[in-house]
């Protein structure tokens, strides 16, 4: 029963008595308006907590897919995820790491950018490489879908070739390098030839002269003895 309504079913369901005949009517029409009245009341209170009860169920279930929907994209989001299994991909004996943070799987060492084939899949994130675990990746080919895997080969055909330039050109550095250290042995060697042919030279005059200078002290000598 409501009591802030102002009626009761017991007051309106009294008798009346009518002044002058004594007679007593009860007036159950009036009773029975109140009653509708009070259970209508009370229907649309029930029908009002129903639904601020649905609306905080409703908002509740909102937060909770919105920040199931945030986390579950911001951490759990790397190629063929639905492979992983504590954040590790084994296929066929080759084991990729799983990056959420940067939506990558990783295969061998990365630590070392200078030594990783960074490669963007067209399925969407990366796969990173290091130069040296590259054979392991045709152990894993069937786990590719066709259009990674064509940007896999390309991506290690054109590792291979500016590797094959790279070394070419350290070999002709090297080949200069070398021909520049012989050309410089071999004008060492003119070089030391010149100063020993120059040096025999100057000791030839040398003997030349000292051998004019003997001579001419004999003859001078037989001059005085003559006279």
């Amino acid at each position: 029963m409501d009591e802030s309504f102002g009626l009761s079913i017991e007051s309106l369901n009294t008798a009346r008595t009518f002044p002058g005949s004594g007679a007593v009517v009860t007036d159950r029409s009036t009773a029975e308006r109140a009653k509708m009245g009070i259970n209508e009341v009370q229907n649309a209170k029930s029908l009002e907590l129903m639904a601020s009860q649905g609306e905080r169920k409703a908002a509740s279930v909102d937060r909770s897919t919105s920040f199931s929907k945030i986390f579950g994209d911001t951490q759990l989001k790397c190629p063929y995820s639905h492979l992983a299994k504590d954040g590790l991909i084994e296929y066929n004996g080759v084991v990729f790491v799983c990056d959420y943070k940067r939506n990558s799987i990783c295969l061998g060492d990365v630590s070392d950018p200078k030594n990783v084939l960074n490669i963007s899949l067209p399925s969407g994130g990366n796969l990173k490489v290091n130069v040296d675990n590259l054979g392991d990746l045709s152990k894993a080919a069937g786990m590719f879908t066709p259009a990674d895997l064509n940007a896999i080969m390309r991506a290690i055909a054109q590792y291979n070739h500016c590797t094959k330039k790279l070394n070419e050109l350290d070999e002709e550095e090297i080949e200069t390098v070398e021909n520049v250290t012989d050309k410089a042995e071999e004008q060492q060697e003119i070089h030391e030839d010149e100063a020993a042919y120059n040096e025999e030279d100057v000791n030839t005059v040398f003997s030349t002269m000292t051998l004019f200078r003997i001579n001419m002290a004999i003859e001078n000598r037989a001059v005085v003895e003559r006279s």
